[in-house]
């Protein structure tokens, strides 16, 4: 894990993945998918969200990388959120994720990272129709082509 992509002319990884805007996406960068975002949180406190203006009465755990995602969300949505910016927060969005299985409060989930938790249960999203793009998009950075071998030109085959 780490904060920014690696230099992949210079590091020894095979492929990177990370999220980043249009803007900031390398150029042979491969997309993923874009980002969906939306609110998810664990059964139990799922059972207390009848509606989007509930989530003024719980704790939004706050990822400090994507710190304007409530922010965003709540704009993107056109639902007023006043406590978009309060909760606690985390350095690392699996911290976050980890406290909101655990039922500490409402987590602004990125689709592919909530995706596992999800499908087992763990996780509910409690306002199915209530989504909006973070704007960024999951990518997958790539080595220089003369590092690359078959083992990666296969791996990019099942991805395109």
């Amino acid at each position: 894990a780490m904060e920014e992509p690696p230099n992949l002319n210079r590091e020894l990884f095979d492929f990177a993945i990370f999220y980043a805007s249009p803007e900031e996406r390398p150029e042979a960068a491969l997309v993923l998918q874009g980002d969906r975002i939306f609110p998810v949180c664990a059964p139990a406190v799922a059972a207390g969200l009848n509606h989007p203006d509930d989530l003024s009465q719980v704790a939004l755990l706050q990822d400090q990388t994507w710190a304007g995602d409530w922010a965003q969300w709540s704009k993107s949505t056109g639902l007023a959120l006043p406590n978009a910016d309060s909760g606690p927060a985390y350095s690392l969005y699996s911290l976050a994720l980890q406290q909101a299985i655990a039922g500490a409060g409402v987590l602004m989930g990125h689709e592919a990272l909530v995706a596992d938790a999800l499908d087992q249960g763990s996780l509910i999203c409690p306002f199915k129709d209530l989504s909006a793009d973070s704007g960024r998009q999951l990518i997958l950075v790539q080595p220089p082509r003369a590092r690359r071998g078959s083992a990666h030109e296969t791996i990019l085959a099942l991805l395109r």
